[in-house]
């Protein structure tokens, strides 16, 4: 596979802005071709606002590991977002990486934004799209097109369990954008069955690449499936991806501040 077009849909990585609440917002969303987004835009979107996107109504559901709450209008899709936690959870412990603190999962049919999936700092909260739209909207994920839908869904909740791990590791830099989306990429693909990583693993092409170059801001925001590639090619490469990603983890490895 060649390289991917810079205006290609994508998924857009995570920008931290601020919500009602007082904590950053961590989204998974699509960026459509040619399209800007600016920061200081997205830093406007109240949380009010997108609570009120279309978020299902229903008894909170304290899932059996106790750290996970689940909003769901149907109880199968609670039982399964339950069990989705449990298998993050999982993918945690095997790397030797810490819990998140407790967290709620919301799941909602729209979001004002096109997010996929957001957490939200300093309150506990995921919300992510119910499983009808979101499988509306993975085609328009390119590398991720052919993951069985249930499997995407399980790995945005994934994704967004990473951020909730990272709230409690300090920044040291003026952000710690590509760090912070580098650690959710690549936990949300070690999540998915191994067919699916290997299949990632064969769209980068070519011997001797610097992946550690991609790695930056720029490459993020404006080609981010690029940056996924080059990321896990990146991480791959480690002789202990595990202890990689631990160190991001315990604030000791900021790509921010280019240490990588």
């Amino acid at each position: 596979m060649g390289a991917l077009p810079p205006f290609a849909f994508a998924t857009l990585p995570a920008v931290s802005g601020q919500d009602e609440a007082g904590g950053r917002r961590h989204p998974v969303r699509l960026r459509p071709a040619a399209r800007r987004v600016t920061l200081a835009g997205m830093r406007l979107i109240p949380l009010f606002a997108i609570l009120a996107a279309g978020s299902l109504s229903a008894e909170p559901q304290l899932c059996d590991n106790r750290l996970f709450t689940v909003e769901a209008g149907d109880a199968g899709l609670r039982r399964q977002i339950c069990e989705q936690s449990d298998s993050a959870l999982t993918v945690l412990a095997d790397c030797g990486l810490p819990k998140p603190d407790p967290v709620r999962v919301r799941v909602v049919e729209a979001f004002e934004t096109d997010c996929v999936g957001l957490f939200h700092c300093g309150v506990g909260l995921i919300e992510v799209l119910a499983p009808e739209p979101m499988t509306e909207r993975q085609a328009d994920f390119a590398i991720f097109a052919e993951i069985p839908p249930r499997d995407f869904q399980a790995s945005i909740l994934m994704h967004e369990v990473a951020h909730a791990v990272l709230e409690k590791t300090p920044c040291p830099d003026r952000n710690c954008l590509v760090t912070e989306e580098y650690f959710a990429y690549m936990l949300q693909i070690l999540s998915l069955p191994d067919a699916d990583r290997d299949r990632l693993s064969t769209m980068l092409q070519g011997k001797g690449v610097d992946h550690g170059a991609y790695l930056n801001e720029f490459i993020l925001l404006m080609a981010p499936e690029k940056f996924i590639l080059h990321a896990w090619a990146h991480l791959s490469s480690r002789p202990d991806p595990c202890a990689h990603l631990r160190r991001i983890a315990a604030g000791d490895l900021s790509f921010d501040q280019d240490d990588n």
